[in-house]
């Protein structure tokens, strides 16, 4: 995504350099887009960090279940083999 805003900021100086003027609300826009983004970016790395534990421990859960369920189909198949 990070190279989109290269791509953008290329595609306003072509804009520019033909004469034309980005309206006021895009240009207020296409400014404030990179700093955004890098908020974001960095809220969405703090949460991994926060959640990353209880997703490692559901993930566990799960894959405990998954054995467990495995280990009595096994079985069953047994008794009925």
């Amino acid at each position: 995504m990070d190279g989109k805003f290269a791509a953008m900021h290329r595609t306003v100086l072509l804009v520019k350099k033909y004469g034309q003027k980005l309206p006021e609300n895009t240009q207020k826009l296409f400014d404030a887009a990179p700093s955004r983004w890098n908020n974001l970016k960095t809220k969405v790395s703090l949460a991994k960090q926060r959640l990353g534990p209880r997703i490692q421990e559901e993930s566990d859960r799960i894959t405990k279940v998954i054995i467990y369920s495995k280990k009595q189909f096994l079985f069953c198949l047994f008794l009925f083999d």
